[in-house]
């Protein structure tokens, strides 16, 4: 029930009232003017979308005053009366928006979509920002309860009154038996030294290439380091990204100058720029014909689908490893050239594990507009009283070389001992993230939250143990605590499997397989 469009004027006034911050001339004007109360909804609805909350706040009460109901209202009332501090209204607001999403989800399911994505997941972000940054764990608890009204799925992942279930490892071992036919495997190059290859590697130096404060991005190092002990002759271009154009130029001239035979390309900022390229790629094809390109998709779960194909036609393989899952990957023309591959670790022997498994889980991770919902982990791990010590992480740059920081972060994970991952997106699908593979390769047990994409790397309760909900988080960390021998044998046994199928060695001869010996 997307709300029909008010006139121009009436609009108009509301928007100019609502930015002079005059609450007393808003409230007569709504009060006094004989409105249509059609154009009053639409009016919420138009606030809510630019995070005016206390405008929509205020015409929501005139309106659910007057009997009227509509998740629109709902939602600002929730919103509203957190803000005001109006615990009736807030009540009211989650009891009518509950049964209200879960009519829309029955009866118009594209509706409850566009709502989530054009009000929910912003306002989430947006209330949520200003919680973390005051420290508010009471307020991103109080967001997590309207988050749970419109969004069916999150009143079981945070359901306070559930027991903790019992934990059956014999349980989770056979649905992972049942998965381990979807485990991929890729080819290995014949066995002998590997042919020499001139590799130039062009990914972002830095995390957020537009922050003066990121730190810089440690994957292109990672995967130049692990092709040079490969055997293959591999520079690495940093893209800086604040100038595609001139820096295009620089990168034909690099490979022209250094006759490559294989580019690895940061697809997550490149597929943004698509006829810069598109530009890019005709250049290098005319210039070296015989130049294998590999697109590498860090977030491989977020671009539209019709950009991937236009991607994917230009190189000949796309290198991710965050959604193997995704049914796109499937279709004839892009099937053929996936690579679903964790990056090269470039880090320390942790071959064994050297600690001791603690009691004690760990939790590290940023907490950004990509992965919002861990905000409400956090809190519910203390309310919960899990025995989790969380150490929120940040992007911004350490001093350190990106190997050293890598290096840095890695041996944090070995000595938790036990690592919990949370994968959740904002399309709520759990992906694969790389501190899944990083737990499990420096020696510690992780934990993960439930994930179709785990499936195709790793078996839960052979490999790592899972989660979906807060009371089966509980229920694993009991499990930890009460059958350490259980839990250290599922930690070597990931430990052993990531070495065996997923080296640095091993990961660099798939591609080169794939690429230079397909079968």
């Amino acid at each position: 029930m997307v709300a029909v469009e008010t006139t121009p004027r009436l609009l108009d006034v509301i928007e100019r009232l609502d930015a002079t911050d005059d609450t007393a001339a808003f409230i007569q004007f709504v009060q006094n003017g004989a409105h249509d109360p059609n154009d009053l909804v639409f009016a919420v609805y138009h606030l809510l979308t630019r995070l005016r909350f206390r405008s929509a706040y205020i015409l929501a009460s005139f309106l659910t005053e007057r009997g009227i109901q509509n998740p629109f209202l709902s939602i600002a009332l929730c919103i509203g009366a957190l803000i005001i501090h109006n615990p009736a209204h807030e009540t009211y607001g989650l009891e009518h928006l509950a049964a209200q999403a879960d009519q829309l989800l029955a009866e118009q399911p594209a509706i409850h979509a566009h709502i989530h994505a054009e009000i929910m997941d912003p306002a989430m972000r947006h209330l949520l920002a200003i919680a973390i940054a005051h420290s508010d764990q009471t307020r991103i608890l109080q967001l997590l309860e309207i988050l749970k009204a419109f969004v069916p799925r999150f009143r079981g992942i945070f359901d306070w009154n559930a027991p903790v279930p019992e934990f059956s490892l014999a349980d989770m071992q056979h649905r992972g038996r049942q998965q381990a036919p979807r485990l991929i495997r890729y080819p290995s190059p014949p066995a002998g030294r590997p042919q020499p290859r001139r590799v130039t590697v062009v990914l972002r130096e830095f995390i957020f290439p537009d922050k003066s404060w990121s730190r810089p991005f440690d994957v292109g190092p990672r995967i130049v380091a692990a092709m040079n002990r490969y055997g293959w002759q591999t520079v690495f271009y940093p893209l800086k990204g604040n100038d595609l154009v001139a820096e295009a130029l620089e990168i034909v001239a690099l490979c022209r100058q250094q006759q490559t035979e294989l580019l690895v390309l940061d697809d997550d900022i490149l597929i943004k720029a698509m006829p810069l390229r598109s530009d890019l790629i005709a250049r290098l094809r005319q210039a070296l014909p015989a130049l294998k390109i590999v697109g590498f998709l860090a977030d491989a779960w977020e671009p539209e689908a019709d950009l991937l194909r236009e991607s994917a036609s230009l190189i000949e393989r796309i290198w991710s490893l965050d959604a193997p899952s995704r049914p796109l990957w499937e279709e004839p023309e892009l099937a053929p050239k996936m690579l679903h591959l964790p990056i090269p670790f470039q880090t320390g022997n942790y071959r064994t594990p050297q600690t001791p498994l603690s009691g004690q889980a760990h939790f590290s991770g940023s907490i950004s507009g990509f992965n919002w919902h861990r905000a409400f982990w956090v809190p519910a791990f203390e309310r919960a009283r899990l025995p989790i010590k969380v150490a929120i992480a940040s992007h911004q740059t350490d001093g350190l070389s990106a190997l050293e920081s890598y290096s840095v972060y890695m041996r944090t994970l070995a000595e938790a001992t036990c690592c919990i991952s949370l994968a959740m997106r904002p399309n709520h699908h759990c992906i694969v993230t790389s501190r899944s593979f990083e737990t499990i390769h420096s020696g510690s047990l992780l934990i993960q939250e439930t994930s179709e994409d785990m499936y195709r790397y790793f078996i839960p309760g052979e490999h790592y143990l899972e989660f979906s909900t807060l009371p089966e988080l509980a229920a694993v960390l009991r499990f930890v605590q009460e059958h350490p021998a259980e839990a250290e044998a599922i930690r070597r046994r990931g430990n052993a499997f990531i070495w065996e199928w997923y080296g640095d060695e091993k990961l660099i001869g798939y591609l080169d397989q794939a690429l230079f010996s397909p079968a």
